[in-house]
């Protein structure tokens, strides 16, 4: 009968890892790793106030669009934000961090996780392009790049070649408002109304507008 007691006794080891961790019952699984991807559209994003729970755990990765759609609401007063799932929603843009694992933790319950927000896995579309600096004359070379922009600088003997946008979805981690909690008072879309929509400078099909967070809204004063 041993076996089948030691298995018990490492069910229990396991399940009291979690006791002491309300808002993140799946620490043991995250710490499988020692980075998660993390995407955040809110205060916690350079340079606001509460970028601190993650400015000495983690680096930027860059920056990307949620693939699916939310009504974005900023508090009038707080300044925080509520990323609410909704059909017709739209991208939020925010920053990609890889944060240490052990730091989960903190985050948990910064946002109250499972109670005011749900930490969830989801896609981020993510862009990038390619540069090349080409010698004048080098014309056949150039014909071998995808489609882009040439910008020639007669100067200095140079053309510099930028390709079109390359568009790639990210999964990653991100923290999205229950609506059950924040969207139960009466008075909800006067404390947190919709943040006004945002337009590309150029015209994307994947993003005819999008929201993002308020750069003058809770900034860090450091």
């Amino acid at each position: 009968m041993w076996p089948f007691d030691r298995r018990k006794r490492q069910q229990r080891f396991v399940q009291s890892l979690g006791k002491g961790h309300p808002y993140t019952p799946d620490i043991v699984e995250l710490e499988q790793a020692s980075h998660k991807l993390l995407f955040v559209c809110d205060d916690v994003m350079v340079p606001h106030k509460n970028h601190d729970l993650i400015r000495k755990n983690s680096v930027k990765i860059g920056r990307g669009f949620t693939q699916e759609r939310f009504d974005l609401r900023i508090g009038r007063h707080s300044g925080k934000a509520l990323p609410l799932m909704a059909k017709e929603g739209l991208r939020v843009k925010g920053e990609i961090h890889a944060v240490e694992s052990r730091q989960f933790d903190a985050l948990d319950r910064h946002y109250k996780n499972g109670v005011e927000f749900a930490r969830v896995k989801l896609k981020i579309i993510t862009t990038n392009r390619d540069h090349e600096l080409v010698s004048i004359g080098s014309e056949e070379y150039l014909k071998r790049f995808p489609p882009g922009m040439i910008r020639t600088v007669p100067e200095l003997g140079l053309r510099h070649y930028l390709s079109n946008r390359h568009v790639h979805l990210v999964t990653v981690s991100m923290y999205v408002a229950i609506k059950a909690f924040w969207l139960q008072d009466t008075d909800a879309n006067k404390t947190f109304p919709i943040s006004r929509p945002q337009f590309p400078t150029e015209p994307l099909i994947w993003l005819p507008a999008y929201h993002k967070y308020p750069i003058e809204r809770n900034r860090c004063l450091k």
